[in-house]
Order: structure tokens, then C-alpha cells, then sequence
């Protein structure tokens, strides 16, 4: 079909390009602050260890900034959490964007999560600002409503693409993850978009990949079964992850918002004091992984202690996704695993970087449920094709593992449960007001 209710395919994707500019430089801005932010937490670790007086400021701040990210997020509530499933129930048309709101939390609650080094990555809030972006270029057009729907599909595209400097993941994202659909004109906005702003992220932080793997081997055919275990073993992982994510949001649940903001982060200090390994997305940890140099033993620690990590930080309400992270689990499950089959000279050593990279994309598959997504982020975050095949036995495995455990897509379920408080707010509102109620 070339129109759409009137609008040439063609033309929104030329309108996708504007959106691609402007939501391509805020999610950049956004990944150059996160970083520096995060720097600043890793840098600021081993001075809270030797330090009593150092400390004590620090947990001042974080008091502080508890009492900051209270008011932002009664500000706008919608900018908490990834921001994926907001951006899908937009694009659903069950919940609203407020563009400029969205930014400024998205921006300022970033930085201070990030400051404390809260295990969260910046891919969820890169779409959700993608999608402000494309929400304003569209409001600034006087857009009708099906054009801005595929000019924030755009926009989401874009933060995605610049977030990574993944520009065939956000395109892919846009189809598989928010549309579900490969229509042309969504097609050509997600292209526009995510190649644009995929371009001015190679631009600004150059041409080499997030994680550019330096010991990843050809992985003989006959060492390709084991990718159905590691596949196993990832996507259990993955469907921990959205159980674990899930059930401590049910638990924070049950105390008010300054509480589990203030738990969140004094977990976090602890993990700067102790860990700090721990902190943030988790790019260290999957090098650490690759390389296959830590023992065993130490590597289960990390995995079992960035999940929970992750899970304490995610619950909370902080604004910060959780791509990165899941995919750090997943990379030390395949690390662990792997390093047990080379140990029982089943599989060679050299496989267990390969298997780490695998098992990534099989623990998010098994969390998100995007295969198509997560195998071509996999591919283009470490900049080698070679390895495509593996990658994807592991994740349709994981996908395969969770279906049949009855898991849900983690995006999915925080939207239904985004909705309902969103409709519960709204009826108490309604109760609350004059000639309602007893």
C-alpha cells in the first residue's frame, strides 16, 4: 500500500529524518552524561573505602538526591522505570507522552542514578527520549495522529541506534519490539531514524564497537550443540531476571517511594564500598567474561550478585533500563557455563568467550522475548557477524526455554502494570473529587 490514510510512505520517512537529527543528538547528550556520571561513581570508590568522612558525605548526598528523584518522579511518574514499555503504550494508545517532562527527568534522574553507579543501562530511557524527541518534531509539524505514531516509532528507533551506535538493532527494535509490525511506512520512519542517529553516534564516539571482543575464535561446527546448552542455561537466566525484576518491584511496592528509592541506593554505596565491579550497565563484566581470566568462582559471584543488583536497582522506580544489565547476566552464565565444559574437555577453551557472547543474546531473548532484536544487538555491539549462527541457536533456544517455563516478556508485563496504576490513578482521582465517592 503507498498511502497511508493519505500520507506517502515516502514522506514520513523524509519528516523520520528530522526526527533522527534531534532525537539522535539528545541521546547522545544523554550517553555522553551517563558516562561521566558513571566514571564519576567508579572513581570515587576507593575514596569512600578510605575515607570515613568522604563516606558520610556521600551518604548525605544520597539522602539528597533521594529526596530530588522523589520529586521529579511525582513530577512525571511516567519518566521512572526503562521507558520501553511507556513508549509502547504510546505507540498502543493506551498512555500519553509529555515530551519536555520526559526529558528533564529522564536527564537529571539519569545523571543522579548514575552518579551512585545503580546497576541500570541507558538503552530504555534512550528510546523513551528518542520518542520525546519524535513526539515534539511531530508536535511541531501539526502532525496528524498516524504520523506521529510512526514519527515516535522513529524517535525510539533513534535513541536505541544512538544509545549503541546500533543502528540496524534500533530499526529492528522499532518492527519487532514497539510496531510488532513490518509495514513499509514503519519500516522506512525506523530506518530514517535509527540510521541517522546510529551515524551521528559513530560520529561522536567513533567507529568501534561497544564491546569489541578481542579473543573470539571460530567456533567449530561440531562444538554447535553446546550453544543448545549454554542456550539453557541463558534463557533460565533470562526468565530469572523478569521474575526476580517483577517480584522485587511487587516488594518495593509496599513502601512508599522515598523508602525504596533511599534502599536502592544505599545498596548502591555498598556496592561502590565493596564491589564496584558491580556498578552500572556491566561492559566491564562482559570483558571480564570474555576474557575467561577470573576463576569460576568469582565469575558466579558476579553473576549472582549483578542480577541482584540489578533487580534492587530496577525495582525501585529509578529511571534506567535494563538491556545492558540483562545482557551482562547472560554473558557471565555463558562465562560460568562454558567454563564448565572446558574444565570436562567438552568444549575448548577458546569457545568460552564465543559462548559468553551467545549466552547475551539467549538471557535477553529470554527476558524480552525480541530474538530478531537481541541476535543483530548482539552482533552489531561486538562487531563481528561471524558468530551470527551460534548466537541465534542460543537465543531461539532461550526463547524456546522461557515459553515453555511460562514466562512473560518483561516489557509486556511492566506495561500492563504501568496501565493499571495509570488507571487506578485515575479513578482515585475521579473518587476523590466532589459528588463522587460514599
Amino acid at each position: 500500500m503507498n498511502e497511508v490514510l493519505g500520507i506517502h510512505p515516502w514522506r514520513i520517512a523524509a519528516r523520520a529524518l528530522l526526527v533522527g537529527l534531534v532525537s539522535g543528538v539528545l541521546a547522545i547528550l544523554f550517553r555522553a552524561l551517563l558516562e561521566a556520571c558513571l566514571d564519576l561513581a567508579r572513581r570515587i570508590a576507593p575514596i569512600l573505602r578510605e575515607d570515613w568522612r568522604v563516606t558520610a558525605a556521600w551518604v548525605v548526598a544520597a539522602g539528597l538526591a533521594v529526596a530530588a528523584l522523589t520529586v521529579l518522579l511525582r513530577w512525571e511518574p511516567d519518566a521512572g522505570g526503562s521507558g520501553i514499555p511507556q513508549v509502547k503504550g504510546v505507540i498502543q494508545g493506551r498512555l500519553g507522552l509529555r515530551p519536555l517532562r520526559v526529558l528533564v527527568v529522564r536527564f537529571l534522574a539519569g545523571a543522579l542514578a548514575g552518579v551512585f553507579g545503580l546497576s541500570l543501562g541507558r538503552e530504555g530511557p534512550s528510546i523513551h527520549i528518542g520518542a520525546s524527541g519524535g513526539k515534539l518534531v511531530a508536535s511541531s509539524m501539526r502532525a496528524d495522529e498516524v504520523t506521529t505514531d510512526y514519527l515516535v516509532t522513529a524517535g525510539g528507533a533513534a535513541g536505541l541506534a544512538a544509545a549503541f551506535s546500533a543502528p540496524l538493532s534500533g530499526l529492528f527494535f522499532a518492527l519487532e519490539g514497539l510496531h510488532r509490525s513490518f509495514s513499509r511506512p514503519v519500516m522506512l520512519a525506523a530506518a530514517a531514524g535509527a540510521f541517522l542517529a546510529g551515524g551521528l553516534a559513530s560520529a561522536v564516539f567513533g567507529l568501534t564497537p561497544i564491546l569489541a571482543f578481542s579473543t573470539l575464535q571460530p567456533l567449530p561446527i561440531g562444538d554447535y550443540p553446546w550453544m543448545v546448552a549454554i542456550g539453557v542455561v541463558s534463557g533460565l537466566t533470562g526468565v530469572a531476571m523478569t521474575r526476580g525484576l517483577l517480584g522485587f518491584q511487587d516488594l518495593y511496592a509496599r513502601v512508599p517511594v522515598p523508602a525504596r528509592l533511599g534502599v536502592a541506593l544505599g545498596i548502591a554505596i555498598v556496592v561502590q564500598m565493596t564491589v564496584p565491579d558491580l556498578l552500572g550497565g556491566g561492559e566491564n563484566l562482559i570483558a571480564l567474561a570474555q576474557r575467561a581470566g577470573t576463576g569460576l568462582g568469582v565469575l558466579a559471584l558476579l553473576w549472582v550478585g549483578k542480577a541482584l543488583f540489578t533487580m534492587t536497582s530496577f525495582s525501585s522506580g529509578v529511571p534506567g533500563g535494563i538491556f545492558m544489565p540483562i545482557l551482562t547476566v547472560g554473558a557471565l552464565s555463558g562465562a560460568v557455563g562454558a567454563g564448565l565444559l572446558a574444565r570436562a574437555d567438552l568444549l575448548p577453551a577458546g569457545a568460552v568467550p564465543v559462548a559468553a557472547v551467545a549466552a547475551m543474546a539467549g538471557a535477553l531473548a529470554g527476558s524480552v522475548k525480541s530474538p530478531v532484536t537481541t541476535i543483530m544487538l548482539t552482533v552489531e555491539m561486538v562487531g563481528n557477524v561471524q558468530h551470527i549462527l551460534p548466537v541465534a541457536l542460543c537465543a531461539f533456544t532461550a526463547l524456546g526455554v522461557a515459553d515453555l517455563v511460562g514466562s512473560p516478556d518483561i516489557y509486556g508485563a511492566l506495561l500492563r502494570r504501568r496501565i493499571a496504576a495509570a488507571h487506578h490513578g485515575v479513578t482515585a482521582t475521579r473518587a476523590a473529587r466532589p459528588g463522587h465517592g460514599a
